[in-house]
């Protein structure tokens, strides 16, 4: 395999997983946003 080849297999290895960590630090964000949001709602349920 050539230096050249090799990079470019490095290079495309690489970017889908960032992709993919990104996307999943994004959906992490939103769960946790989630996880407040329900217990703001239990809290006001309580407080009722």
């Amino acid at each position: 395999m050539s230096d050249h080849l090799k990079q470019c297999a490095v290079f495309i290895f690489k970017s889908p997983y960032n992709i993919r960590l990104k996307k999943f630090k994004h959906t992490n964000e939103e769960l946790e946003l989630a996880k407040l949001q329900s217990e703001k709602e239990k809290k006001k349920k309580e407080l009722e």
